[in-house]
């Protein structure tokens, strides 16, 4: 995927993910997490650090695009930034009380990887919070994950499932919302090559470091 955040014909105003930031609203309480260190891996232009930030967490926020980090310091300047190419490039080893992935792992190509590494940077109980999308068929070509490639990755790893949820309804609404707003172009970049939209997925976990 093209780093489409970057493009002017989005609204930076409000965050350009489904559900927005009331799902992360919803998904942080219900997590039960208060307080301490949190990272928002692939922070964008930092709306959920800034209501992180609201709410008296200490927050980290990383992102590969050098332009979206930069918008997310003037928007979240209690934050931490970091430009991150490479995640290996991180040194939080049992560090973080939680990570908060949104729309960004699905797109990598090293998802276990990534999952491993977050598991390193948690401390033990530490929550990874995840609003990502997913593939409702599993295709030979390609490593865009199922829900149960999410759920086994996140297991192996050493994570409990504590809470999960389907949320593709938000998806189809974020879709309906750009071809209303004329961007479908660019809705269609966001889906996985060699899937339709009507093959694509959105839900929400809660795992637990155990």
């Amino acid at each position: 995927m093209n780093n489409l955040y970057e493009d002017d014909i989005w609204d930076s105003s409000v965050p350009m993910r489904p559900g927005g930031i009331e799902l992360t609203k919803r998904l942080l309480d219900i997590s039960g997490l208060k307080s301490g260190l949190i990272m928002d891996f692939g922070c964008g232009e930092g709306h959920t650090a800034k209501y992180l930030a609201s709410k008296k967490f200490s927050v980290i926020g990383t992102d590969k695009s050098e332009l979206l980090i930069k918008r997310a310091v003037l928007r979240c300047p209690e934050a931490d930034f970091f430009v991150l190419e490479n995640i290996d490039n991180l040194e939080f080893q049992n560090k973080l009380d939680g990570i908060i992935n949104e729309c960004v792992i699905a797109s990598l190509e090293n998802k276990t990887e990534i999952i491993n590494k977050i598991h390193s940077f948690l401390k033990c109980g530490g929550f990874f919070i995840i609003n990502d999308i997913t593939a409702l068929v599993k295709k030979a070509t390609g490593n865009f994950f199922t829900f149960n490639d999410w759920i086994e990755t996140l297991n192996k790893a050493g994570f409990e499932i504590i809470y999960y949820e389907d949320n593709t309804s938000a998806l189809k609404e974020f879709y309906l919302k750009a071809l209303w707003e004329n961007q479908s172009c660019c809705i269609a970049d966001c889906i996985p090559k060699g899937y339709k939209g009507t093959e694509t997925g959105y839900f929400s976990i809660i795992a637990k470091k155990i």
